[in-house]
């Protein structure tokens, strides 16, 4: 929820950055909500985050190529694969 309110600015400084890091904390600990969303409604979020989601699976081992804020298939199977390692 976090991650939300400062991607939009919702009571906070609006900063893409701040946002990233908190999906991406978010992930980290598996959230079934946020694994959803980015799988099935990654263009809600700015490419900045989706960036940072993308650098994250790089940084894992399960996505490979450039953090190019485009969540097509690529990135999908990469945080499928991600998600079913951690089960």
């Amino acid at each position: 929820n976090l991650g939300y309110l400062y991607e939009v600015g919702h009571g906070v400084p609006q900063d893409n950055n701040t946002a990233a890091a908190y999906y991406v904390q978010a992930l980290q600990q598996r959230n079934a909500a946020t694994i959803s969303e980015f799988r099935d409604n990654s263009t809600s979020y700015s490419v900045e985050v989706r960036r940072a989601v993308q650098q994250f699976l790089i940084d894992q081992g399960y996505l490979t190529g450039p953090a190019d804020g485009v969540i097509g298939q690529r990135s999908q199977d990469a945080l499928n694969a991600w998600q079913n390692a951690g089960r």
